[in-house]
């Protein structure tokens, strides 16, 4: 799964495509895990945590909000005889991608032969969660998914993605995962209610969504150059930018309680922070002053919050062959 820095957002069309968007994000070590079986029938079937599905043939999958995404990856790679397992380490909407990395697992079970680039594969996630399943949403989560590491990713409209691998210094990604805290804020809704909403203001010319989008843009290109510079101070302060910004596309990217919490960040040692996603709930997460941060943890988790433990992960999708005889 990701943290999603800078540019949330710009990735969604038609801003994408009339604007450019940038996104600058990094994968964590919270996974999807996908499991393959090959039957000796030809019975396809589905597992969660639990849930288990069962089909005797493709024809008779059909889509119900039970275990969709398996299902459409099965259908579009035309699959039979073969049992799928999910597990996940962190909960539905929760605003770190978690659709897009069970797709990429997913997808990542029927290439071990290596035929797809990691585009395609970013790609094959993208199409099937919009256009099968007509999840509202952008392009930056299956990219972070399938690459892993820190990018800095460039979206310019239809499949024009170009992902740039940002080689930081070790000492500065020790810095920024030693003071990054990262919480869970309470549910939120759908996020296609926000992206929706986003992405009719943007089309009615709202000053204020435009403004929010064109500001978290440049906010992205300006956050690239602090952390190749080790300026992570600077990078702090920038989140709270980015976060008044990110309020500007939609009425729905926070709420009383979010602003609470936001607040109370603020007052104890952290530089800025955001919503992680599209917004109205899941995670947020701060960056604090390095002399501050144990402060400022002490100060979420005595108010309740649950402070998620977390590190960065740089490989991205891995696929493997288990011996199991």
């Amino acid at each position: 799964m990701r943290i999603s820095f800078l540019g949330g957002g710009t990735d969604i069309a038609p801003y994408d495509a009339e604007s450019g968007g940038n996104v600058l994000s990094i994968a964590i070590n919270k996974y999807a895990y996908t499991d393959l079986e090959f039957l000796s029938d030809k019975k396809i079937v589905l597992e969660s945590e639990g849930n288990i599905l069962e089909f005797n043939k493709l024809s008779d999958i059909v889509y119900d909000g039970n275990l969709d995404i398996l299902k459409s990856v099965v259908r579009h790679f035309n699959a039979s005889g073969i049992r799928i397992s999910l597990s996940t380490d962190i909960g539905k909407r929760s605003g770190l991608g978690l659709s897009a990395s069970v797709y990429a697992a997913l997808i990542g079970l029927f290439n071990l032969g290596g035929d797809l680039t990691k585009h395609e594969i970013a790609e094959t996630a993208y199409k099937l969660e919009r256009e099968d399943l007509k999840n509202m949403g952008g392009r930056q989560d299956q990219y972070a998914a399938v690459f892993g590491g820190m990018n800095f990713i460039e979206f310019r409209g239809g499949d024009f993605v170009k992902v740039e691998r940002l080689n930081i210094k070790e000492d500065y990604l020790k810095d920024l995962e030693r003071n990054l805290i990262m919480v869970k804020v309470g549910e939120r809704g759908d996020s296609g209610e926000v992206i929706e909403d986003q992405t009719r203001s943007y089309k009615e010319r709202k000053k204020r969504t435009l403004e929010g989008l064109d500001e978290a843009k440049k906010m992205a290109i300006e956050g690239r150059k602090y952390f190749i510079r080790g300026d992570l101070i600077e990078f702090g302060n920038l989140l709270n930018d980015a976060w008044e910004a990110k309020k500007k596309f939609s009425d729905k990217i926070t709420n009383p309680t979010i602003d609470k919490i936001y607040n109370l960040g603020m007052k104890n040692g952290a530089l800025g922070g955001k919503i992680s996603g599209a917004g109205g709930g899941g995670h947020m997460f701060f960056y604090s002053h390095p002399e501050k941060t144990d402060k400022l943890k002490r100060a979420l988790k005595n108010t309740g919050l649950t402070v998620i433990d977390f590190g960065f992960d740089f490989n991205g999708l891995v696929t493997w062959k288990t011996k199991t005889k």
